[in-house]
């Protein structure tokens, strides 16, 4: 039942209650899943499947899947990276002294 391409709900953790997409099956206990939820390796117990399946390729782009929950109405995780910030040597002292 559980296949690549099948979207499911996250039933525990932090994304509790959002729909991913199986994207890979990796040993018999764990899934690559994306979609509203982050991109990451989740246990197959912390997943409800759904009854649709879409057509998506192993391992597929971020943006791959994001199209595809686009076509079907789904919200997508935003994964823009935040901008890192250049602490001088001078702000470093400055926020050891605090």
């Amino acid at each position: 039942m559980l296949e690549i391409g099948r979207l499911c709900v996250k039933i525990a953790g932090r994304d509790a209650g959002k729909e991913c997409v199986i994207l890979d099956l990796q040993d018999n206990k764990f899934a690559l899943v994306d979609g509203a939820t982050r991109r990451k390796k989740v246990n197959l117990a912390h997943l409800e499947p759904l009854d649709r399946v879409i057509e998506i390729e192993k391992n597929a782009s971020h943006a791959k899947v994001a199209a595809a929950f686009e076509e079907l109405g789904l919200p997508v995780w935003n994964t823009t990276p935040k901008p890192k910030t250049k602490r001088t040597a001078k702000k470093r002292k400055a926020a050891n002294k605090k």
